[in-house]
């Protein structure tokens, strides 16, 4: 996938998502004098992903110029042969007009997307991948009562885990025991995962 990054206007907000990057990805930022920077630790996510990272500076300053560049850049790339998907991330809508060309205007019908982040983007796209099934989970619409209700059930269990183990040898593997419960619902199965996990005589003890 192709990511053109309007950086003047996204800023870093834009690059939320970026850990989700594949090698096989492009991130090409356009940027200019008057904003320059980048927060260190999303350019460092962006290498670790291992994708492909191109920079493109505004030469000289006029008005929407970056907005001419990204739209141009759209333009070689499809006429280039790209055949992927391209997202413009950017907040500003005048880049619908290019949306609009590219879906219904042209003959030669592509998908561009106007996104304002990187994870947007990748979720907008609905390649059938882990990242894309990831983020889709991690964006989703939740109550705000019922995440509370399941963070504080979360802690209450942890609470009388500490308790039960204070005194034993299996304090140190609380952590474990509580993911044992938290992936587990019938008594079968949390007797199955606790001998997987810590052995016949740990485990019997745990269950």
């Amino acid at each position: 996938m192709y990511f053109l990054i309007d950086h003047e206007n996204v800023i870093n907000n834009g690059y939320k998502g970026s850990e989700f990057l594949l090698p096989e990805d492009t991130v090409e930022i356009f940027y200019s004098n008057s904003c320059k920077n980048i927060m260190s630790g999303l350019f460092k996510d962006m290498e670790m992903a291992g994708c492909n990272i191109k920079i493109c500076k505004l030469y000289q300053t006029r008005k929407n110029a970056l907005d001419f560049y990204i739209t141009s850049r759209v333009g070689e790339l499809i006429g280039n042969g790209y055949g992927g998907n391209i997202a413009i991330v950017s907040g500003d809508q005048g880049f619908k007009s290019v949306q609009e060309y590219w879906t219904n205007v042209t003959l030669n019908k592509k998908k561009v997307y106007l996104v304002p982040t990187i994870a947007d983007a990748i979720v907008c796209a609905g390649e059938v991948n882990a990242r894309t099934k990831i983020l889709r989970e991690r964006m989703k619409s939740v109550s705000i009562e019922n995440e509370y209700a399941k963070y504080e059930e979360k802690n209450r269990i942890r609470r009388i885990l500490m308790e039960k183990f204070q005194d034993t040898n299996l304090f140190d593997k609380v952590d474990q025991i509580e993911k044992v419960f938290e992936n587990n619902s019938s008594k079968k199965i949390v007797y199955l995962d606790s001998l997987k996990r810590f052995g016949k005589r740990e485990g019997l003890f745990v269950y």
